[in-house]
């Protein structure tokens, strides 16, 4: 009987001391996985799937992939590489560094979204030029010579004047020129046009060879 009872506190004794080492290979497992070096400096450039209470942030960045943070990425001495276009050159980018520039742009593609549903939107135009260019566009408009997108080039600033060059595209016709801008009581107006509209009807044709070269950035 004795012997019987000596060999079950034997057996119950080992097995706490197995549990407890098992217990504690556990944890220092855990410790060791989550102490792997670099995995607690992940940077994670999307925001996850589902994002909890106490992620709202991510939540609110949904479709950023950075989320602001490009700016981080930027190259000291780097310069801006902007969109080109063979016909007016480099284009100005959708945001703009500058407010002037950024005001003068959007008063460009808001004249021509009008336009493009055969609206005048005179509200945008310098009243000193206000009728001149409303007989100028007047022939265009009821001829649906209408644009359908527009490209606006980098925009030159000097004073109270602006300009840009623009081109225009219907279908397969396209129609390049120039607009010309004033400011006035801090608010931009179109003050002249110099596109011929009637170009847009007429299917483009490029001439010339295609030269890759022309749209590399060469350094200043």
């Amino acid at each position: 009987m004795l012997l019987a009872v000596l060999l079950s506190a034997f057996v119950a004794g080992c097995t706490k001391k197995g549990g407890a080492e098992q217990g504690s290979s556990a944890g220092n497992g855990a410790a060791t996985v989550a102490g792997r070096p670099g995995s607690s400096e992940v940077i994670k450039l999307r925001p996850p799937e589902s994002a909890g209470a106490g992620n709202a942030a991510g939540s609110q960045a949904a479709g950023s992939v950075l989320q602001g943070n490009d700016r981080l990425l930027t190259l000291s001495g780097a310069s801006d590489v902007y969109p080109n276009d063979y016909a007016v050159g480099p284009l100005e980018p959708a945001q703009p560094a500058g407010r002037a520039t950024a005001d003068v742009r959007s008063t460009i593609v808001s004249f021509f979204s009008a336009l493009a549903q055969g609206t005048i939107d005179t509200k945008l135009v310098s009243p000193a030029w206000r009728d001149e260019i409303t007989r100028l566009l007047d022939y265009p408009v009821s001829q649906k010579e209408l644009p359908e997108s527009v490209r606006v080039g980098l925009v030159s600033i000097e004073g109270e004047q602006a300009h840009a060059a623009v081109r225009l595209a219907r279908g397969n016709g396209r129609a390049t020129g120039e607009i010309y801008l004033e400011n006035s009581n801090r608010e931009w107006y179109i003050s002249d046009i110099q596109v011929d509209l009637s170009q847009l009807m007429v299917p483009f044709e490029r001439s010339g060879e295609y030269d890759p070269a022309q749209f590399v950035v060469k350094e200043q």
